[in-house]
């Protein structure tokens, strides 16, 4: 038979619980709604430079897509964005001996919007048996998703502004070097003479590696 004691602590701990339990749960739902506010700001932030930072989102993997590189295909969803969420459920093996995979992406479209898409693909090894599916829908940014995925999402969106900013250097560099040797070109029409070899262009190749007399 419990003691008076027991039940002391029985209730002390009890109570205890409750008020624990109230603090956690409000702290829970002021970590979620922030963490949704955090993610929706972020998004709203890239938008106007998506087209900058976007691409094709595949939505089959061509690598599973046959054993023959020659009948493998890719497709790609209807609109550029980029994969905010990349995530593989599971790979088991069915009752006839086939591999299934089922797994999602969540990707944001240029457009703005937020979609997930899911795939799900059975195939054989050494046989070409290969089955795939995959159906897109559009989602809302709930604090439910933002909780489970807010730091992989901050990562995506970090390393797509990254690539993006790498690219456009070297495009910006190339685009610059090819400015260059157009106005090179114009003035050598304007004025009939070549500019001197390693003069501004520094990329019109001379004739036998001299440049032509006037």
């Amino acid at each position: 038979m419990a003691s008076i004691k027991s039940l002391d602590r029985f209730v002390e701990q009890l109570e205890r619980l409750a008020a624990l339990g109230k603090e956690v749960k409000e702290l829970g739902e002021a970590v979620e709604k922030h963490e949704a506010s955090a993610l929706a700001h972020l998004l709203e932030r890239i938008k106007p430079v998506m087209e900058y930072i976007d691409g094709p989102i595949t939505t089959r993997e061509e690598w599973v897509a046959s054993d023959n590189p020659r009948d493998k295909q890719t497709f790609y969803y209807k609109e550029p964005g980029i994969v905010l969420v990349n995530n593989f459920e599971s790979t088991v093996r069915d009752a006839h001996g086939r591999m299934v995979y089922s797994g999602y992406k969540i990707i944001y479209t240029r457009s703005g919007k937020l979609v997930q898409l899911d795939r799900r693909g059975t195939w054989s090894e050494g046989e070409h048996d290969t089955f795939w599916s995959s159906e897109a829908h559009e989602i809302e940014l709930t604090p439910e998703l933002a909780s489970r995925h807010l730091p992989e999402c901050v990562a995506s969106i970090v390393a797509a502004i990254e690539r993006a900013v790498h690219t456009h250097r070297q495009r910006r560099e190339e685009l610059a070097r090819r400015l260059r040797l157009l106005r090179a070109i114009a003035r050598a029409l304007e004025t009939g003479r070549l500019p001197p070899e390693g003069g501004e262009s520094g990329e019109m190749p001379m004739a036998g590696g001299k440049a032509a007399a006037g």
